[in-house]
């Protein structure tokens, strides 16, 4: 009834695995699920739209004709970056380049006559703006993107910034609404809806002009609501459809790091420690009961798996000795998530095949124990994103 070579030894695994079968490949990790409307249908995270802003100059023209590295070629990109002032964000797939951003904050005499006379840093004093986005047409469906801008904003907030800008072309609106979902707001630039950006044409004929809708977000604000997983078998999650509660028991929805979540009550004194096993601090919001989060929604981790798939289900087999008291569901991979999952018709997914091999989706081909550890460094990354895809600062200020 599910898939025995690879499901773990015992059914309720995703809470207490036996210590025999903990192994250095078998690492133990922190799940965070997105909570979504009933009204919002989940998107894939591996979808979004590309808005393409170049900073048109030569060498940064190079990276479209040729996206191979070589030692020279960075090298003058670092140049670049460190010349103009600003963050280079690069994402390099094996030997080669696919994707960049440019984030600036340092807006010279120069970058306010580009913005035709609009001064952003007269009504937003010191905001740091991301002025190219660019990725390689074959990855614009990749996760590249995703993984650029959340490790933009990631190094914004790093640096102390509480905004971000992002210059969205008004004529690329599935772009204008990915972002928007993703938090930004477009504002108006000193009374205009819009601003004009120009950059001079790599090969010297002119400029390219640039009609931009500033939009604007809030680094250090997330309204959303997380669900924290733990589970000690990361290699089931590409296969995840559902995620269990005990209905009898009290979940505390805490803010912690900037993100809200939900943890069992009682777990919260081993849940919130850090690695040397000292208290962290946390505000606790509300309490609900397991009843009360069972139906929610949430936004898949790697692959949507439909409308019917992840949800949360009410289980009494979840407990709050270990973990925190939110079970991750693969039903292809253990017993009681399958019988639970079929009760409530959630999808079984399988993704590995008799050699334990994965047969679809990022880490396809790739043997299951092979990839736990990567599963597990992708999650602490800012966004779930193919394991290839290696984001690099290639120069930060």
């Amino acid at each position: 009834i599910y898939c025995t070579k690879d499901a773990t030894p015992i059914s309720k695994s995703e809470v207490a695995m036996e210590n025999s079968y903990q192994t250095d490949t078998d690492p133990s990790v922190f799940v965070y699920f997105k909570l979504v409307e009933e009204s919002e249908e989940p998107k894939d995270k591996f979808q979004m739209a590309v808005d393409v802003v170049d900073v048109e100059s030569k060498e940064f023209a190079q990276l479209k004709k040729d996206m191979y590295i070589t030692d020279s070629y960075e090298k003058t990109l670092r140049e670049l970056a460190e010349k103009d002032q600003m963050v280079l964000v690069a994402a390099k797939v094996e030997d080669r380049y696919v994707g960049r951003a440019v984030l600036r904050y340092d807006w010279t005499d120069d970058a306010q006559r580009d913005n035709n006379g609009v001064i952003i840093e007269d009504e937003y004093p010191g905001l740091p703006q991301v002025n190219a986005l660019e990725v390689d047409e074959n990855y614009r469906r990749g996760g590249v993107a995703t993984r650029l801008m959340k490790r933009v904003e990631l190094e914004a907030k790093r640096r102390g910034f509480e905004k971000v800008g992002l210059g969205v072309e008004v004529s690329n609106q599935p772009a204008m609404d990915l972002y928007e979902r993703d938090g930004y707001e477009y504002v108006e630039v000193a009374g205009k809806d819009t601003y004009d950006l120009y950059f001079p044409n790599p090969d010297g004929s002119g400029v390219k002009p640039y009609k931009l809708r500033l939009m604007v977000k809030e680094l250090s604000k997330d309204d959303s609501e997380y669900l924290l997983a733990w589970t000690t078998t990361p290699w089931t999650l590409p296969a995840n459809t559902a995620a269990a509660v005990n209905p009898s028991e009290e979940y505390s929805l805490i803010e912690h790091g900037g993100k809200k979540f939900y943890v069992a009550t009682e777990a919260l004194g081993r849940v919130m420690q850090d690695e040397k096993h000292q208290p962290l601090e946390y505000k606790v919001l509300k309490t609900i009961s397991g009843e009360g989060l069972v139906g929610r929604k949430y936004e898949p981790l790697f692959i949507n798996h439909g409308p019917e798939a992840h949800r949360v289900l009410a289980a009494d087999f979840v407990t709050t000795a270990d973990g925190t008291g939110i079970v991750h569901q693969a039903p292809a991979y253990g017993e009681d998530d399958y019988e639970i999952s079929k009760k409530h018709g959630i999808p079984i997914v399988s993704l590995v095949d008799g050699n334990g091999n994965y047969t679809e989706g990022p880490w396809e081909g790739e043997n299951i124990w092979e990839v736990n550890k990567t599963i597990a460094k992708e999650l602490s990354l800012p966004k779930n994103e193919p394991k290839d895809v290696n984001v690099v600062i290639l120069h930060g200020i």
